[in-house]
């Protein structure tokens, strides 16, 4: 029935050219014609431009997926995370964040144990560790989180502090109280632009300022300035003011 009811009606198809009619175009566009030329040569360079913009977030994407592969296999078993500490301004104090960290670790500890409180012994292991960091990654076990950091020192060279930044699976920043510089903020930039692992920062040389209210102050304004370059999940600290509270809250 649908066959021969099709059949009692027939339905002319209009006529398909290659090309529309000129009075076709005319009555669609008014009278103006696109100029096709001009059209697919813009068309041509918008998706060549597309193309190195996807190109670029492709690569970015690869490094942050390859950094998060390696942060899975941590561990006291697996390797060891590597953690590039960057200064940011001149007044930067990198030996101070560092000796931190390897007084914390389990090889620090029991260095500062052998050298049983002698100033002399202290200070001349304090300096060992510092020049062989200069020369070289020194890799610091932590018991207690169960994990292993390799701190690797680029300086602040522009070239080499990117170099640390591809393989490094957390950048540890450091700023001293005058805030991040020029240079410091092209680094960062940087470093965004070809992708960056998760960060934290240590803000030094509050302790040098006068009064407590001005630390605080300084500590609050750098605090913002950091949160806004490197994001809110960047944890940014105080090397004297936080050990400082930390020390009078466990005393209360």
């Amino acid at each position: 029935e649908i066959l021969l009811s099709s059949m009692g009606h027939q339905n002319n198809k209009p006529f398909k050219g290659r090309h529309s009619s000129k009075r076709s175009i005319k009555k669609k566009h008014s009278g103006k014609v696109e100029n096709e030329s001009h059209t697919l040569k813009t068309k041509g360079k918008s998706s060549k431009k597309d193309r190195i913009e996807q190109a670029r977030r492709r690569l970015v994407e690869k490094r942050v997926a390859v950094m998060a592969e390696k942060r899975a296999l941590g561990g006291v078993d697996g390797p060891p995370r590597i953690v590039a500490v960057i200064p940011l301004c001149s007044s930067s104090d990198v030996p101070a964040v560092t000796l931190s960290l390897f007084h914390q670790s389990d090889t620090g500890k029991r260095s500062l144990r052998e050298a049983g409180g002698d100033d002399a012994q202290i200070i001349a292991l304090n300096q060992d560790f510092l020049h062989t960091l200069r020369s070289s990654p020194i890799t610091l076990p932590f018991e207690n989180s169960k994990t292993r950091l390799t701190l690797v020192t680029p300086g602040g060279e522009e070239h080499a502090v990117l170099d640390a930044a591809k393989v490094a699976d957390v950048i540890l920043f450091v700023c001293g109280a005058e805030g991040p510089s020029e240079e410091g903020n092209e680094a960062i930039r940087l470093m965004k632009l070809q992708g960056m692992p998760n960060s934290v920062a240590a803000i030094t040389g509050l302790s040098m300022l006068e009064s407590r209210k001005l630390q605080h102050e300084r500590k609050r304004d750098i605090h913002d300035t950091l949160k806004r370059s490197l994001g809110d999940d960047c944890k940014v600290f105080s090397m004297e003011l936080d050990a400082a509270d930390a020390k009078k809250n466990d005393s209360i």
